[in-house]
């Protein structure tokens, strides 16, 4: 196997890995299985997210992967999808 393979499966496992970490931290914060958490639902139409639920899960995302969001990029958390690259772009901007 050359190095340019090796390093797309890290990335690819290092990717898998952030996304099941914010999917868990969603999942206890809005009360619903990690299978449940497809890329597209939305947070509040298809998950029934509220307001204190956005807060919250925010707080908890920002505090379990230790960075902080912007008021700008949080409304751009639509989808479940939407939340793990903000918060990916959040995590390897901090690096």
């Amino acid at each position: 196997m050359n190095d340019s393979a090796t390093n797309n499966e890290i990335a690819h496992q290092e990717t898998d890995e952030f996304e099941l970490k914010v999917k868990k931290i969603m999942s206890k914060q809005l009360g619903r299985p990690i299978k449940d958490l497809q890329g597209k639902m939305a947070l509040k139409t298809d998950l029934g997210a509220d307001s204190l639920d956005l807060v919250s899960l925010v707080l908890a995302l920002e505090e379990d992967l230790g960075v902080e969001l912007p008021d700008a990029d949080a409304a751009k958390i639509i989808t479940v999808q939407d939340a793990i690259n903000v918060y990916r772009n959040l995590s390897s901007s901090k690096t």
